[in-house]
C-alpha cells in the first residue's frame, strides 16, 4: 500500500522557482541552479555528436560479409526502435540480418505479432531465446528491488530499477552472437523526443563490436556508438 505523505497545491506550484531554460522546477531531485537561474542539467547537458550516414555505412560495409551467413545480429522486441533499425539495416543497408528476440516474459500480445509481421514482411530470419527459470527468477528480483525503492522512492534511481535486467540480456544476446560466428549486433535506442514542431523520435543506432580493443564512440544521423563487447 502506498502512503500519501504530502501534495503541492496548484498555486504553490506557480510559486516554484524554475529553471530559465528548461521549467524544471526546484522539487526536481539534485537540481541546483546558478546566478543565471538555469539549472544544472542544461549547464553539463552534452548533445549527441552527429557524423553522418556515410560514416554509419562505411563502418557497417566493413563487417559486410565477414560472417558465415549473417552480418550481423538485430535485436527485435516488437517496439518502434527495433523495428526502425531491422527495416533500415535490411533495406536501406543491405546487410544479412539475424533478428533474435531475448523472451524475459514481458512481451505483450501486440509485441509477439508485431516482431512476426516485421521479420516475414522483410524475410529475415528470427530467433527466440527464452528461459523459464531465468523468467522466474528475473519477475522476483525485479519485486524485491522494487519493493527496495517504495521505501526511499526517487526519480534519480527508478531508470536502474526497472532496467537492471538488461545487462543479463544483453550478455545473452553478446554470447548468441559470439557463438554462431556473427561479428556484429546493432541495437536501437529512443534518444529523446525531437523538437515540439516535429512528432517523429530521434532513434539511436548502438553497434556493439564483438572483438577486443577501447571503446569509442562515433555518432551518425541516427546516432552510432561502438563498443568492444570482447569474448564470453
Amino acid at each position: 500500500m502506498c502512503k500519501v505523505v504530502g501534495f503541492v497545491s496548484m498555486g504553490e506550484m506557480d510559486e516554484l522557482r524554475r529553471c530559465t531554460r528548461c521549467i524544471l522546477p526546484e522539487t526536481f531531485p539534485g537540481i541546483l541552479f546558478n546566478d543565471d537561474g538555469v539549472c544544472n542539467y542544461c549547464l553539463e547537458y552534452q548533445p549527441v555528436r552527429v557524423f553522418g550516414e556515410n560514416a554509419l555505412r562505411k563502418v557497417l560495409d566493413g563487417f559486410r560479409n565477414r560472417g558465415v551467413k549473417y552480418d550481423c545480429l538485430v535485436p527485435v522486441s516488437g517496439g518502434r526502435d527495433s523495428t526502425f533499425v531491422l527495416y533500415n539495416v535490411v533495406k536501406r543497408f543491405g546487410m544479412r540480418a539475424l533478428a533474435l528476440t531475448v523472451d524475459s516474459g514481458a512481451i505483450t500480445v501486440e509485441g509477439h505479432r508485431n516482431i512476426e509481421k516485421v521479420t516475414g514482411a522483410l524475410g529475415v530470419d528470427h530467433v527466440w531465446l527464452r528461459d523459464e527459470n531465468h523468467i522466474r527468477v528475473a519477475r522476483k528480483n525485479t519485486r524485491v528491488r522494487f519493493d527496495a525503492w517504495l521505501k526511499k522512492p526517487s526519480i534519480n534511481t527508478i531508470v536502474p530499477v526497472l532496467n537492471a535486467a538488461d545487462k543479463t540480456m544483453n550478455l545473452r544476446i553478446f554470447r548468441y552472437a559470439h557463438k554462431n560466428g556473427i561479428p556484429l549486433v546493432v541495437g536501437g535506442n529512443n534518444i529523446g523526443n525531437s523538437t515540439l514542431s516535429r512528432s517523429i523520435l530521434r532513434l539511436a543506432i548502438w553497434v556493439f563490436f564483438l572483438m577486443s580493443g577501447a571503446c569509442t564512440l562515433l555518432s551518425t544521423g541516427l546516432s552510432l556508438a561502438f563498443f568492444s563487447a570482447g569474448s564470453f
